[in-house]
């Protein structure tokens, strides 16, 4: 199916942990004043130092193309982006701060300052050694996949909010591809496929994501947030790019998804996309996946 979930351990730093907590602290990220106070600065001293680049992509529609008059509507979410660059710099000229008062979850009841800038880059860097291996376990070389080198890779992570859109959402027919414009409202990621090598997506407990599965079932299928079996990891989901999909001749699926918006509390994301290397041709990419490599995704 091109697709598979994947338990690892957290980030080793522990201000980053408790991101997958208690994710109503991600509120945080997409406040005004903290989402406008990112900015990057290009250091000559730093060029062959790893730096990370942060872009707020607000509410533009992203996915979905080609549906019509619908798919030029802006997409009932919100996305920060943070990019693997050389000799980039990103920092906040505030902090965000969290306490008891702020959060939905009554359990937290603790005041947290967060170092935006270090956690991001921290969650970057993480998600670039899971795709690195994942790239591993599927025997790719290095330019299909977690390219190292900054000036060669576009390798990004978006960090999502979608809205809850409350129960006066419409309903939608689940047993079909077609989608009507009014269906596309429901959509904080209409469907698509990611045209890179992987993308790796952790989600919050509120769900959200679907699949198409063309071969047995003909509709859209749930891919639920699981519980890693230890407090101290955390569940991925990855699935194939456009790019390996052809690359392995359609050997490995690349997956119709598709993010159906919450109605009641925000949904969150991290997503991870890795792409292969600047300059890197199709058919350069075909010689590079051995048949053998088929079986394991």
């Amino acid at each position: 199916h091109g697709c598979f979930y994947l338990q690892t351990r957290k980030p080793d730093d522990t201000s980053a942990c408790y991101w997958g907590d208690d994710t109503r602290i991600l509120d945080v990220l997409f406040d005004e004043a903290v989402a406008g106070a990112l900015i990057t600065s290009e250091n000559d001293d730093n060029e062959h130092v790893v730096g990370f680049k942060s872009i707020y992509r607000g509410r533009n529609a992203e996915s979905g193309a080609g549906f019509g008059s619908a798919s030029t509507l802006a997409e009932p979410k919100q996305s920060l982006e943070w990019q693997r660059r050389w000799g980039c710099c990103t920092r906040t000229k505030c902090k965000g701060s969290v306490s008891s008062e702020s959060s939905s979850h009554s359990s937290f009841n603790t005041e947290i300052s967060l170092d935006i800038d270090v956690i991001m880059a921290i969650w970057t860097a993480f998600m670039h050694k899971m795709a690195t291996k994942i790239g591993h376990f599927l025997g790719l070389p290095t330019d299909l996949v977690a390219v190292d080198d900054c000036s060669k890779s576009i390798d990004l992570l978006r960090v999502f909010r979608y809205d809850a859109l409350q129960p006066r959402r419409q309903q939608y027919n689940n047993h079909s591809d077609d989608t009507s414009s009014a269906d596309l409202l429901l959509f904080g990621s209409s469907p698509h496929t990611d045209w890179g090598s992987i993308t790796i997506v952790w989600q919050d407990a509120v769900g959200g994501l679907q699949r198409y599965c063309p071969i047995h079932t003909e509709n859209w299928v749930d891919v639920p947030p699981i519980d890693p079996s230890s407090a101290s990891d955390l569940m991925l989901f990855v699935h194939i790019g456009d790019f390996l999909s052809l690359a392995s001749r359609g050997k490995w699926l690349s997956p119709r998804h598709r993010v159906v918006c919450p109605d009641r509390i925000s949904r969150f994301s991290f997503v991870y996309f890795a792409y292969p290397k600047h300059g890197v041709t199709l058919n350069q990419a075909e010689t590079c996946i051995p048949s053998q490599n088929f079986n394991n995704a």
